[in-house]
C-alpha cells in the first residue's frame, strides 16, 4: 500500500528531535495506519532506521524477551537486538513495539525508558479497554498520541489534491469565492461515503469504484464487531453488535442527537411483560462495545468536529440518486464515514 501523509507526522518529528525524550505510545482504532506511520517515521527520522517487535505475528517469542526484570532497559534492548539480528544504537535506531497491548510486560516496560538515550515507540489498539486479566498498572511517564482515520484534508493529500487542500485553507481564511467549489464538494461527498480508513482509500485509488471499497469497509466492520466480545466482563459479541448496528440508525434521526441504550433491543427478545429490555446497561459499556472511533462522544456535533471545516446541508445535496440525496439531507451536520458500509451501495 502506498504511504499516505498524516498530520501526526509533525508531532512525531518533534518528539524525535526532543532532547528530553519520553517513550512514545501511538494509540488508535484498528486499521487506522499506526504501524505504517511508525515505520515511515523510523525510516525518515533515524539514521539507522528501526527495529520492530510485532506482538501480533510472533507473540510467544517476542513476549519471552520481557520475562526478565523490565527495569533493566539496557539488557532488554540487547535481547531485542540479538533476537532481531540487528544492531541498536542509542539515538540512532528507533525501537518499535507493535500491538503492545498484547503483552502486558512490554506495555509496562515503557515507563523505564523515560530519561534514557533509547528511542522507543509503541503502537496499540483497544488500550482503554479494562479487562479482569490486567495485573499491572498503565505505564506512567509516557507521551501518548492518538491516530484517527484520515480527515478530509488528509484524504485530499492521498488523492494527490495537495493544491486544492491548500486552496481550501486559503479561502476559508479569506472568505473569498473558490472557483473549484463544485469539484471540492464532489470530492467531499465521495469522502463521506468512503470514510478515512487507509486501506479503503487505497483500494478506491487502485480500483476507482465504490464497490471494491465497500468490500474492504465490510471486512473492517466485521473485524470491529469481533473485537467487541468480552465474555469475562459479561459482554457478548451479539449484544455488542446490536449496539454497533444501532448507532447509524439512531444518529440519523431528527428527533434527538443522543444515543439511547434503552432503544437497543435485548438479544433474548422482549420480556414476558411485553416491555423492551436493553441489551446492555450504560454501566456495562466500555470502549470495547462502542465504536473505536467515537467512544468519547456519539453526538453529531462531536463527530462533525473531526472535519476540516463546518459541514453545511448543501454539501449533502447529491444528484447521484434520490435515495442517497434524501439520506444525506437527513444527516444534517453529521459526518458518518465510519458507517458508510451501512449506507446504500454506490454503483
Amino acid at each position: 500500500m502506498e504511504y499516505m501523509r498524516r498530520k501526526l507526522e509533525s508531532s512525531i518529528e518533534e518528539w524525535a528531535q526532543s532532547e528530553r525524550r519520553q517513550p512514545l505510545l501511538i494509540q488508535g482504532a484498528r486499521r487506522v495506519g499506526k504501524t505504517v506511520l511508525a515505520e515511515r517515521m523510523g525510516s525518515e527520522l533515524f539514521e539507522n532506521g528501526f527495529v520492530k517487535l510485532d506482538f501480533q505475528t510472533d507473540l510467544a517469542r517476542a513476549s519471552a524477551l520481557f520475562d526478565w526484570p523490565t527495569d533493566d532497559v539496557d539488557g532488554l534492548v540487547q535481547r531485542i537486538a540479538e533476537y532481531k539480528g540487528q544492531p541498536i544504537e542509542p539515538g540512532k535506531t528507533l525501537i518499535i513495539l507493535d500491538e503492545v497491548q498484547l503483552c502486558e510486560q512490554a506495555l509496562n516496560s515503557l515507563r523505564f525508558f523515560a530519561g534514557t538515550s533509547w528511542c522507543i515507540l509503541a503502537t496499540g489498539s483497544l488500550l482503554g479497554v479494562t479487562t479482569k486479566r490486567r495485573s499491572l498498572p498503565f505505564p506512567s511517564d509516557v507521551r501518548q498520541l492518538e491516530l484517527h482515520p484520515l480527515d478530509f484534508e488528509e484524504y485530499l493529500w492521498a488523492l494527490g489534491e495537495h493544491v486544492m487542500a491548500a486552496d481550501i485553507r486559503t479561502h476559508v481564511r479569506t472568505g473569498l469565492p473558490y472557483v473549484n467549489h463544485d469539484r471540492a464538494l464532489d470530492l467531499y461527498r465521495r469522502y463521506l461515503v468512503l470514510g478515512g480508513m487507509p486501506r479503503v482509500l487505497d483500494t478506491y485509488r487502485a480500483e476507482g469504484t465504490f464497490a471494491a471499497a465497500t468490500e474492504v469497509q465490510q471486512e473492517i466492520n466485521a473485524t470491529y464487531t469481533a473485537d467487541m466480545t468480552d465474555p469475562e466482563n459479561g459482554i457478548s459479541g451479539i449484544s455488542a453488535k446490536r449496539i454497533w448496528d444501532s448507532l447509524p440508525k439512531q444518529l440519523l434521526r431528527a428527533s434527538t442527537k443522543k444515543f439511547k441504550y434503552s432503544e437497543v433491543v435485548s438479544v433474548s427478545g422482549s420480556p414476558s411483560n411485553g416491555s423492551r429490555r436493553p441489551a446492555l446497561s450504560p454501566s456495562m459499556i466500555s470502549p470495547a462495545t462502542t465504536p473505536p472511533l467515537l467512544h468519547r462522544s456519539t453526538t453529531r456535533r462531536a463527530v462533525t468536529s473531526r472535519c476540516m471545516w463546518p459541514i453545511r446541508e448543501s454539501c449533502f445535496t447529491s444528484s447521484a440518486s434520490p435515495r442517497n440525496s434524501s439520506l444525506m439531507r437527513r444527516c444534517g451536520r453529521a459526518w458518518l464515514p465510519t458507517f458508510a458500509a451501512h449506507w446504500p451501495k454506490a454503483t
